[in-house]
């Protein structure tokens, strides 16, 4: 691999993987050390360090280097290997020996990687993400792919195929519909001549929505990373404390009134830099599904704050209790589904809510709090009131709007943002996971 190849390949995997100059280094360390390996295997074991990141890798190598997938490498092995099963087993019932029964062979019908290929030829159109299964899906079809299946479902309930064959029939049908996604990305480079759309493969630049459960594992798993480094930025106010830094001014000056004789050691420790943090979601069907990463979020950020009140709202308040309001957030899913069939007409109404935190809330919380709102701002066409809004922000240190749609939907006639923004101290979108990392240091400046 010469040196233009090995910076374009870096570039394009940075659009999807986070890969730091210290893993290019090795990279380049390990490619001159052990050049009798494999190039793919090298760059993969030192630039890929999470297991849900290998189909990433995958696409770009293949983009980079136009070489044959791993499906497409699998094929050609099963062909030209002679000792391979699906070349000598006999089928169910003795097919291939001269002594059937009627059974189904596995391998009729059986649709290629090569025969879904052959229908992208003079392929000249840009697939959506919102489209690319749907595509998927049509092409498998058109190959011969779903019926296929079915035939061999069929034979299974029949008893004709046994369980391991219907097993490595749904795997193979995986496997193609997984090359075809990544043929129709490689396509979509192709037409654009931009590495720009591999951004859209990344978790961290993925709608919240449209990420998979290994993909929401790496985001629970990142913003606990977050609060864990967030957490040690303290703010500049002392407290006297039994035990924490030594306080050598007070120490000091004790031993100034005893002429040095006799005096004790001081200690005192830094404040949170946030005294209180108050946390209004809305759990409408049209934002709930969001809320689940914030107050993960916040959970981790507790540590920052002396006290947290989370608050539920659709178009009544509801004072989330303390005991439903824990670190592992568990019983909040149910809690809101309970709580809002029953409280709840299922539309947001934004100026109520606000009226009843004005009158409800207001004076029980501190005048240094920081008040954080997640919403679309989506109100249904009912009156803004948004001099409530007003009167919050002049009794709390500051407003921090989160909402999950993209900015020009925050201008649609039925949206009130634009009557409440004045009163906000920042209006952030909140629908990536690199959103939800800008959000927690605008949290805790």
């Amino acid at each position: 691999m010469d040196g233009w190849h090995f910076l374009l390949f870096a570039s394009a995997l940075r659009y999807v993987v986070p890969v730091s100059t210290q893993d290019l280094g090795e990279a380049l360390t390990a490619l001159r050390r052990f050049p009798q390996l494999p190039e793919k295997q090298v760059l993969r074991a030192t630039l890929i360090h999470r297991s849900q990141e290998s189909n990433a890798f995958e696409l770009v190598w293949q983009a980079v280097f136009n070489q044959a997938s791993p499906e497409e490498e699998k094929e050609e092995g099963q062909k030209g290997d002679p000792g391979s099963s699906s070349a000598q087993a006999p089928g169910p019932g003795g097919l291939g020996q001269g002594r059937g029964s009627g059974g189904v062979s596995l391998s009729a019908g059986r649709p290629s990687l090569a025969k879904v290929r052959a229908l992208l030829a003079g392929w000249s159109r840009t697939v959506p993400e919102v489209a690319l299964e749907e595509t998927v899906k049509q092409l498998l079809g058109e190959a011969g792919a779903h019926t296929w299946l079915n035939a061999q479902e069929l034979a299974f309930s029949r008893g004709q195929t046994t369980a391991d064959d219907f097993e490595e029939a749904r795997n193979h049908l995986e496997s193609l519909a997984e090359a075809l996604r990544r043929e129709l990305k490689i396509r979509n480079i192709e037409l654009d001549n931009s590495w720009e759309s591999l951004r859209r493969e990344s978790w961290q630049h993925k709608p919240l929505l449209g990420l998979t459960a290994e993909e929401r594992t790496l985001v629970q798993t990142a913003i606990r990373q977050w609060g864990r480094r967030l957490a040690v930025r303290p703010g500049w106010r002392f407290s006297p404390a039994r035990r924490g830094t030594l306080d050598l001014l007070a120490t000091v000056r004790e031993a100034s009134r005893n002429d040095g004789r006799a005096f004790h050691l001081h200690y005192h420790r830094r404040l949170p830099r946030i005294p209180e943090l108050v946390v209004l979601c809305d759990v409408s069907n049209s934002v709930a599904p969001y809320a689940e990463f914030l107050l993960f979020l916040v959970a981790r950020l507790r540590a920052n704050f002396r006290r947290v009140r989370l608050f539920f709202f659709i178009d009544t308040l509801w004072d989330v209790p303390a005991e439903i309001w824990d670190n592992d957030l568990q019983d909040l899913s149910p809690a809101i589904e309970t709580w809002s069939s029953k409280a709840s007409s299922g539309f947001s109404d934004y100026g109520q809510v606000f009226r009843q935190v004005a009158e409800n809330v207001l004076p029980e919380i501190s005048a240094l709090s920081t008040l954080l709102i997640l919403g679309d701002g989506k109100n249904n066409f009912r009156p803004a009131q948004a001099e409530y809004l007003a009167e919050i922000e002049q009794n709390v240190r500051g407003i921090l709007w989160l909402n999950p749609l993209n900015p020009p939907e925050w201008l649609e006639r039925d949206n009130a943002l634009s009557s409440y923004r004045p009163y906000c101290k920042g209006v952030y979108r909140c629908r990536t996971v690199q959103d939800l990392h800008l959000i927690a240091r605008a949290l805790l400046r």
